[in-house]
């Protein structure tokens, strides 16, 4: 699958929410197209960064809101994809803080807010952490292991929808859940089991474990294709081949499929 690019924009103060972002989500996914920008401190360092539409996702975080609002109207302007981390955030926060003072209970507040974030709702609900999930989400995505499952759900989270994903392995049955919702709502990921051994093998490679294991074996992996295939015909879903297909092209198809599902209604 076609690797995306990623910029990451910061000042000093929020490195480590950048590096939150990178190591838990873009890594994970063999999203190793990334340039890291961390040393946009003010306003004049922003002038004299050279914006310029590269294909890319462009993520910032930066407590000054000027320089916010200044990288947003240059993605905007150069028509680039953007989002502001340090807002979505701060806004989440915000939120919280703001019910908690209220004498709301903390540990209501805090899952409620989880739920009703379509963003929190898909960093909560990843790789099958809570099957229970399924039934509250728009969107359930399945896939074996480096589909780019991952940052599909945190890209179309960012839509709006409540997004939960999970892993398929031959050896796993899968939750009832999946089987007590509406199949259209269910996106199968599928990939060129060729590409789905070399992403593995760099993957192994970025942790220093060696290339023969079986995670990144050929048989293992049509195995797990085979599988994969027969998921798909016993659920009825809807599935795509990701391999030459940017994580921006496949969350426009399941858009589209969403928002036609809606009008049918």
């Amino acid at each position: 699958m076609r690797n995306e690019k990623v910029w990451v924009l910061s000042d000093v103060n929020s490195n480590t929410l950048n590096n939150i972002l990178i190591q838990n989500f873009f890594l994970q996914e063999e999203q190793t197209n990334i340039k890291i920008f961390d040393k946009i401190d003010d306003i004049k360092d922003l002038h004299a960064f050279e914006f310029y539409n590269d294909n890319q996702i462009l993520y910032y975080a930066f407590e000054d809101n000027l320089m916010a609002e200044y990288t947003k109207n240059q993605c905007i302007e150069k028509d680039i994809k953007h989002l502001d981390v340090y807002h979505l955030v701060y806004k989440f926060l915000t939120s919280v803080f703001s019910k908690i003072s209220q004498g709301e209970d903390i540990e209501l507040v805090i899952k409620n807010s989880l739920e009703n974030n379509p963003v929190d709702f898909a960093i909560l609900n990843d790789d099958g952490s809570n099957p229970q999930s399924i039934l509250e989400a728009d969107i359930v995505i399945l896939g074996v292991s480096r589909t780019s499952k991952t940052p599909l759900s945190i890209y179309m989270s960012n839509l709006g929808y409540k997004v939960s994903n999970l892993p398929l392995i031959p050896e796993i049955e899968l939750p009832q859940e999946i089987f007590q919702i509406d199949p259209e709502s269910i996106i199968c990921l599928t990939i060129n089991p060729d590409r789905l051994v070399e992403i593995r093998k760099e993957r192994l490679k970025s942790l220093g474990i060696p290339h023969d294991s079986g995670y990144a074996d050929k048989e293992r992996v049509l195995q797990e294709l085979e599988y994969t295939e027969n998921v798909i015909k016993q659920l009825g879903c809807t599935h795509f081949d990701v391999t030459h297909m940017s994580i921006e092209e496949t969350s426009e198809k399941i858009k589209n499929i969403m928002e036609t599902r809606k009008g049918s209604k």
